[in-house]
């Protein structure tokens, strides 16, 4: 398995101060076999350090977002983790075609 976490500056939207400021942090993983797996070690690790940022930071909102794309390439459309959707055991993530697929938590 090989795991990389890309982190990296973004300006999106047009707030009245100016565009807001943002860090994107995006991880997958190549597995090397059918049968291979990963439990994130990288991407958790570099995770917890932006929350344990985030709670001394008033200011800042921590908005997460998760992509599937299914065994075809067909790339879903972002699914928003909440503290409410987080707990599910499966994700519900919906193709542009309106086709839904659901994902184990484990495998987001």
């Amino acid at each position: 398995v090989r795991e990389w976490v890309i982190l990296s500056e973004a300006h999106t939207g047009e707030a009245v101060a100016g565009p807001i400021n943002c860090l994107r942090i995006m991880g997958w993983a190549e597995l090397s076999s059918s049968r291979g797996a990963t439990d994130w070690r990288l991407f958790r690790r570099v995770l917890q350090e932006i929350e344990g940022m985030a709670k001394n930071a008033p200011g800042l909102i921590l908005r997460k977002n998760a992509f599937f794309v299914c065994a075809s390439g067909k790339l879903a459309k972002p699914l928003e983790i909440t503290r409410w959707n987080n707990a599910r055991q499966v994700f519900s993530f919906e193709f542009e075609d309106g086709s839904k697929t659901d994902v184990c938590h484990d495998l987001v």
